[in-house]
Protein backbone atom coordinates (compact mmCIF):
# COMPACT_ATOMS: atom_id res chain seq x y z
CA UNK A 1 0.00 0.00 0.00
CA UNK A 2 1.17 3.54 -1.49
CA UNK A 3 1.97 6.11 1.80
CA UNK A 4 -0.09 9.04 1.54
CA UNK A 5 2.52 11.01 1.23
CA UNK A 6 3.17 9.60 -2.76
CA UNK A 7 -0.65 10.45 -3.23
CA UNK A 8 -0.51 14.31 -1.90
CA UNK A 9 2.92 14.96 -3.79
CA UNK A 10 2.69 17.63 -6.34
CA UNK A 11 3.24 15.96 -9.16
CA UNK A 12 1.00 14.65 -12.26
CA UNK A 13 1.64 11.33 -11.13
CA UNK A 14 -0.03 11.98 -8.34
CA UNK A 15 -2.96 13.30 -9.60
CA UNK A 16 -3.52 10.48 -11.76
CA UNK A 17 -3.51 8.25 -8.80
CA UNK A 18 -5.78 10.47 -6.70
CA UNK A 19 -8.24 10.81 -10.08
CA UNK A 20 -8.11 6.16 -10.08
CA UNK A 21 -8.57 6.07 -6.13
CA UNK A 22 -11.48 8.67 -6.36
CA UNK A 23 -12.99 6.29 -9.38
CA UNK A 24 -12.52 3.19 -6.96
CA UNK A 25 -14.53 5.33 -4.16
CA UNK A 26 -17.54 5.98 -6.66
CA UNK A 27 -17.68 2.13 -7.95
CA UNK A 28 -17.68 1.00 -4.14
CA UNK A 29 -20.07 3.43 -3.37
CA UNK A 30 -22.35 2.84 -6.74
CA UNK A 31 -22.14 -0.90 -6.01
CA UNK A 32 -23.36 -0.19 -1.74
CA UNK A 33 -26.05 1.82 -3.18
CA UNK A 34 -27.31 -0.55 -5.23
CA UNK A 35 -26.95 -3.43 -2.59
CA UNK A 36 -28.73 -1.32 0.10
CA UNK A 37 -32.17 -0.49 -2.69
CA UNK A 38 -31.84 -4.03 -3.91
CA UNK A 39 -31.32 -6.18 -0.26
CA UNK A 40 -34.30 -6.10 2.93
CA UNK A 41 -32.87 -4.06 5.50
CA UNK A 42 -32.51 -6.95 7.89
CA UNK A 43 -29.73 -8.06 5.70
CA UNK A 44 -28.28 -5.03 4.31
CA UNK A 45 -27.57 -4.11 7.62
CA UNK A 46 -25.17 -6.82 8.18
CA UNK A 47 -23.32 -6.66 5.08
CA UNK A 48 -21.70 -4.64 2.68
CA UNK A 49 -21.24 -4.34 -1.38
CA UNK A 50 -17.58 -4.16 -1.80
CA UNK A 51 -17.26 -4.18 -5.81
CA UNK A 52 -19.05 -4.38 -9.29
CA UNK A 53 -16.81 -5.90 -11.66
CA UNK A 54 -17.51 -7.56 -15.16
CA UNK A 55 -21.27 -7.91 -14.20
CA UNK A 56 -20.68 -9.61 -10.87
CA UNK A 57 -21.39 -7.53 -7.45
CA UNK A 58 -19.26 -9.13 -4.34
CA UNK A 59 -20.92 -8.98 -1.31
CA UNK A 60 -19.48 -9.37 2.29
CA UNK A 61 -21.93 -10.71 4.91
CA UNK A 62 -20.96 -10.27 8.83
CA UNK A 63 -21.67 -14.16 9.37
CA UNK A 64 -22.37 -17.20 7.72
CA UNK A 65 -25.83 -17.23 8.76
CA UNK A 66 -25.89 -13.69 6.73
CA UNK A 67 -24.48 -15.28 3.73
CA UNK A 68 -26.55 -18.04 3.49
CA UNK A 69 -29.82 -16.22 3.40
CA UNK A 70 -27.88 -13.97 0.61
CA UNK A 71 -27.74 -17.26 -1.51
CA UNK A 72 -30.68 -18.49 -0.66
CA UNK A 73 -32.25 -14.94 -1.60
CA UNK A 74 -29.39 -14.61 -4.71
CA UNK A 75 -32.19 -14.62 -7.59
CA UNK A 76 -35.14 -12.51 -6.05
CA UNK A 77 -32.18 -9.96 -5.27
CA UNK A 78 -30.59 -10.39 -8.92
CA UNK A 79 -34.28 -9.96 -10.25
CA UNK A 80 -34.37 -6.84 -8.34
CA UNK A 81 -30.76 -5.32 -9.27
CA UNK A 82 -31.95 -6.13 -12.98
CA UNK A 83 -35.75 -3.87 -12.35
CA UNK A 84 -33.53 -1.61 -10.47
CA UNK A 85 -30.73 -0.87 -13.32
CA UNK A 86 -33.72 -0.32 -16.43
CA UNK A 87 -35.42 2.17 -13.65
CA UNK A 88 -33.25 3.70 -11.71
CA UNK A 89 -31.19 6.77 -13.41
CA UNK A 90 -28.26 6.40 -10.92
CA UNK A 91 -27.76 2.73 -11.91
CA UNK A 92 -28.29 2.76 -15.97
CA UNK A 93 -25.15 0.70 -17.32
CA UNK A 94 -25.10 -1.50 -14.34
CA UNK A 95 -25.76 -4.39 -15.32
CA UNK A 96 -25.56 -7.44 -12.72
CA UNK A 97 -25.85 -11.08 -13.90
CA UNK A 98 -24.35 -12.64 -10.67
CA UNK A 99 -23.76 -12.08 -6.69
CA UNK A 100 -20.13 -14.02 -4.87
CA UNK A 101 -20.77 -13.68 -1.10
CA UNK A 102 -17.67 -13.91 1.26
CA UNK A 103 -18.17 -13.84 4.87
CA UNK A 104 -15.84 -11.20 6.71
CA UNK A 105 -16.18 -11.36 10.50
CA UNK A 106 -15.95 -7.61 11.97
CA UNK A 107 -13.50 -7.81 14.17
CA UNK A 108 -14.95 -6.20 17.13
CA UNK A 109 -11.76 -4.59 19.50
CA UNK A 110 -13.42 -2.05 21.26
CA UNK A 111 -16.16 -4.46 23.57
CA UNK A 112 -18.37 -2.15 25.93
CA UNK A 113 -17.50 -2.51 29.60
CA UNK A 114 -19.49 -5.37 31.17
CA UNK A 115 -22.26 -3.93 33.61
CA UNK A 116 -22.22 -5.27 36.89
CA UNK A 117 -26.04 -5.61 37.82
CA UNK A 118 -27.08 -5.20 41.57
CA UNK A 119 -30.06 -5.72 43.50
CA UNK A 120 -32.86 -3.87 44.90
CA UNK A 121 -32.71 -4.30 48.89
CA UNK A 122 -35.70 -5.86 49.31
CA UNK A 123 -34.97 -8.21 46.44
CA UNK A 124 -31.57 -8.85 48.55
CA UNK A 125 -33.39 -9.13 51.45
CA UNK A 126 -35.75 -11.83 50.41
CA UNK A 127 -33.02 -14.06 49.17
CA UNK A 128 -31.17 -13.80 52.32
CA UNK A 129 -34.13 -15.30 53.78
CA UNK A 130 -34.78 -17.96 51.66
CA UNK A 131 -30.93 -18.91 51.71
CA UNK A 132 -31.47 -19.00 55.85
CA UNK A 133 -34.28 -22.19 55.03
CA UNK A 134 -31.85 -23.82 52.87
CA UNK A 135 -29.07 -26.09 53.73
CA UNK A 136 -25.47 -26.41 52.42
CA UNK A 137 -25.38 -26.92 48.76
CA UNK A 138 -24.18 -25.36 45.57
CA UNK A 139 -27.97 -23.51 45.48
CA UNK A 140 -27.36 -21.43 48.80
CA UNK A 141 -23.72 -20.83 47.74
CA UNK A 142 -24.85 -18.96 44.60
CA UNK A 143 -27.80 -17.58 46.41
CA UNK A 144 -25.19 -16.22 49.07
CA UNK A 145 -23.14 -14.80 46.02
CA UNK A 146 -26.07 -12.99 44.45
CA UNK A 147 -27.56 -11.55 47.72
CA UNK A 148 -24.27 -9.80 47.90
CA UNK A 149 -24.98 -7.78 44.88
CA UNK A 150 -26.72 -4.58 45.96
Amino acid sequence: MQQLKTLFSSNESSDNRLIELNRHAEAINLAQKLWLTAAPQQISQFSRAISLKNHQLYVVADNGAIATKIKLLRSTLLTKLHNLTLSDPFSRGCKVTAIDVKVQAKSNLNKPPKLQRRLSDSASHSLTNLVENLTDSPLRKALVKLAKRT
